[in-house]
This record gives structure tokens, C-alpha cells and sequence, in this order.
């Protein structure tokens, strides 16, 4: 189903995907006005990434997870 992770993997990889997608919105509501998302979300990404990537986690599939709390993607 996820590509041969564990629960304890999934369970992680949720959790902080949740702590990192609550801190790049709060960010984005209190930057300014035309402020490059990206330059805003990366730095978050990137730090909240550094706390799973032991588990052998790839940050594609970090950003995935992010998209599904987001409705952007399905988990199926």
C-alpha cells in the first residue's frame, strides 16, 4: 500500500507533514503581500524534512503526504 513502510514510518512522516503544512500557513498569512511562496515554504520544508530523512523518508514522498492533508493529492 505505501511503499513498504511501517506504521511507525507512516505515523511520522503524518505527524510532522502536519507540524510543517500548520507552519508554512501561518507564514504565508503573516509575510507580505507579493512575497514568493516558495521562498517562504522552502526553508520550512526543508527544516521539518531534516527530522524524518533518518528514516529513509524521500522528500518527494514528504511533499505528497503534505498534498493529501491539503486535498491536492488521494491516498489510495
Amino acid at each position: 500500500k505505501r511503499h513498504d513502510m511501517t506504521a511507525e514510518q507512516d505515523n511520522a512522516i503524518r505527524n510532522v507533514a502536519r507540524r510543517c503544512n500548520e507552519a508554512m500557513k501561518s507564514a504565508i498569512k503573516s509575510a507580505p503581500k507579493k512575497t514568493n511562496i516558495d521562498t517562504i515554504t522552502r526553508p520550512i520544508l526543508l527544516s521539518y524534512y531534516e527530522t524524518i530523512e533518518p528514516m529513509g523518508i524521500s522528500f518527494l514522498r514528504f511533499l505528497w503526504v503534505i498534498g493529501v492533508l491539503n486535498g491536492q493529492f488521494e491516498d489510495k
